[in-house]
This record gives C-alpha cells, structure tokens and sequence, in this order.
C-alpha cells in the first residue's frame, strides 16, 4: 500500500511541476569596507535588491566552438611556458653547479699557493727570500679570504 501511496505522491508532483514557479533566491548587493558584496541576506540597512533574471537566448554551437578552440591555444601556451620555465630552471641549476665547481677548483688552487709559500718560508734561510715567501702567503691567504670566505 506504501508503495502505491508514493507512486500517487510522485506522479501528482510529476503533473503539477509545469506550473510550479520557478524557485529564486533573493539577492542584495552592498557596501562593505569599500568593496562591493553580493549575498541572500541583507548586510546593511542601505543592501539595494538586485533583480537577477535567468539568462535567456540560444545556445550557438560555433561560439562555443570557438570558446573550447581558444581554451585548447591557452591551455597549450601555459604549457609552453611551463617547459620553457622548467628548461630554464634546469638550465640555471646546472649552471650553478659548474659554477660552484669552478669555485671549488679556484679555491683549492689558492690553498695550494699559499701553502706553497708557507713551506718556502719555512725552507729558506735568507732573510730576503723569507720575507718574500711570507708576503706570498699573506697575499694568498687575503685572495684565500676574499674569494673562498676562508681562514685557512
């Protein structure tokens, strides 16, 4: 019987949905700190109702053609982009590592020289030959420094 009753229920509800009025919610538009607010709830004693109509008109198959062509040509720009941005950050990482490298080979060749001159310092017994040797090192220690941040 329940069964029955809802099929009644249904097929009434059914019949009468043509002349039911279509359901819209009440919109208001107002003034919030300076910005423009829509809602269904009035914000402010000033909220203006905004009269909002359903859109009407044909649906025109080659606008939205047109409308789906122009996305795929956006979307494959972004695409394009992306890569080329990728490409370029691919491109600075292992150029910073060459860099980094180089560095590396500028500072160890500073190290080698200054050690160099520290052991020629010690080595030699003229005094002229001495300070020579150590002006070196000092010389290869400051460049040490200034290029490598490096103490020793």
């Amino acid at each position: 019987m329940s069964k029955l009753r809802f099929a009644v229920v249904a097929g009434l509800a059914l019949a009468l949905l043509p002349w039911a009025p279509c359901a819209q919610a009440q919109v208001y538009k107002c003034q919030e700190g300076g910005r423009t607010v829509f809602s269904d709830t009035p914000c402010s004693l000033d909220a203006e109702r905004v009269k909002v109509r359903p859109a009407t008109g044909e649906y025109d198959p080659e606008a939205g053609a047109r409308v789906r062509q122009e996305t795929a040509e956006t979307l494959s720009r972004f695409a394009a982009e992306d890569a080329a941005r990728q490409a370029a950050r691919e491109e600075s990482v292992v150029r910073r590592a060459a860099e980094r490298a180089a560095g590396q080979d500028r500072c160890i060749e500073l190290r080698k020289k200054k050690n160099d001159a520290e052991y020629w310092a010690n080595e030699f017994r003229h005094p002229d030959n001495i300070r020579r040797e150590q002006q070196k090192a000092k010389h290869w220690k400051d460049r040490l420094w200034w290029e490598c941040k490096q103490v020793n």
